[in-house]
């Protein structure tokens, strides 16, 4: 999962209004899973920018506390070579460019090695009073917007569920991924959780803190 920017993954998890029924939301076929504060609505568009011109988009978005969290999939699998071109005009088409009030909050990254996963984070201050912050990841084919957004003068502009949906993106699926809680990598691209490197961590070995990985969800190898 990815290696934690704000050190407030427990406290996040533990600390969310009980009215938010917070709840991992698996996408297999869009390579994410992410946790929403109530069941998105999924929705379909064509996405638009002078580089990307126009590309099918798988858009899931959910409202709690005043708060609009939206998870934007992009499909580019037909231009996975043009990968850092097309998230880079992402983030400029999302903070406004020089037109916009914005800035770099972290270069988040999912796993590491082989399997690692890159971003940008930006918060930006958008028009109409509106508090945004958006991870941009390009990933396997699919660019990635991972956006949280509420109005500055919203009780919910200090809400923990903001950085809650910012750290619960993961990216790896079953049969893969960096475990943290041994130090070792499972197999990349293997589907076969039988034959993953499970052994026990090395002596002296310590998780870096607030960060969890593992398959899933999809259960201990068999």
């Amino acid at each position: 999962m990815r290696v934690l920017v704000f050190g407030l993954a427990v406290a996040v998890i533990g600390s969310v209004p009980a009215e938010a029924a917070w709840k991992q939301y698996k996408y297999t076929d869009l390579g994410i899973y992410k946790d929403f504060p109530a069941e998105p609505v999924k929705t379909t568009t064509i996405y638009k920018a002078p580089l990307a011109k126009e590309a099918p988009a798988t858009v899931l978005t959910a409202v709690d506390e005043g708060i609009t969290y939206r998870l934007t999939i992009v499909d580019f699998t037909k231009r996975a070579t043009e990968g850092a071109d097309l998230a880079f005009e992402a983030a400029e088409r999302e903070s406004g460019g020089l037109r916009g009030t914005f800035s770099t909050n972290s270069f988040p990254l999912w796993d590491h090695g082989a399997n690692t996963v890159a971003g940008i984070e930006l918060q930006v201050e958008k028009k109409g009073d509106i508090h945004a912050v958006e991870d941009i990841v390009f990933h396997k084919g699919r660019l990635y917007l991972i956006e949280a957004s509420v109005p500055n003068s919203s009780p919910g502009r200090h809400s923990l569920g903001l950085a809650r949906f910012m750290d619960t993106s993961q990216f790896y699926l079953r049969g893969y991924g960096f475990n943290y809680a041994t130090g070792h990598d499972y197999p990349l691209g293997d589907d076969d959780p039988l034959d993953r490197d499970d052994r026990p961590a090395a002596p002296g070995y310590k998780p870096p803190a607030g960060a969890v990985s593992g398959p899933n969800g999809d259960g201990p190898p068999r």
